[in-house]
């Protein structure tokens, strides 16, 4: 049997709802969201960004500020361990 296009688009928009209801309700982010759902980060990137803001427009908005919360966390996390890595290097350096 054949799906027809208004099923492909309730598929489509329940699916990208989904992605978003873990994404702010849970603070996951796009690996973690792929993760714990078994999708491709590629899938859920492009449900949340092409195709959730012809669903629902307002829920785009807080999806993407939320991803982009994540994104800051991540850098300064990130540039965390970089600092204590590189102290740690000069600590082992002078002993």
């Amino acid at each position: 049997m054949k799906r027809t296009k208004i099923d492909k688009l309730e598929c489509y928009k329940n699916r990208c709802l989904e992605f978003a209801d873990y994404i702010l309700k849970k603070g996951y982010t796009i690996r973690q969201t792929a993760s714990e759902l078994n999708y491709s980060k590629t899938l859920i990137w492009h449900d949340i960004h092409n195709r959730l803001p012809q669903f629902d427009s307002e829920l785009y908005v807080q999806v993407c500020q939320k991803l982009k919360i994540n994104q800051h966390l991540g850098q300064l996390r990130g540039g965390i361990s970089t600092s204590l890595k590189w102290k740690g290097v000069k600590n082992n350096e002078k002993k």
